[in-house]
């Protein structure tokens, strides 16, 4: 396992956290952040890519 697939294990994982605790205090603003760490997460495992570099074309709907 790589440092990346490993970080987007965890990225995973906290994303999945993120959004529990967003559901169960109903906040929208914490469930969308989950669901994009999740997101990242994913993205960082499968593909290796930095985080520093994924952030732009996430925030920016795939426009770096």
């Amino acid at each position: 396992m790589t440092r990346d697939h490993m970080a987007g294990c965890w990225k995973q994982l906290t994303g999945m956290a993120r959004e529990g605790w967003g559901r169960l205090l109903a906040d929208e603003a914490i469930i969308r952040r989950g669901r994009r760490d999740r997101l990242l997460g994913r993205i960082l495992q499968r593909h290796g890519m930095a985080l520093n570099a994924l952030r732009p074309s996430i925030h920016h709907g795939g426009r770096a």
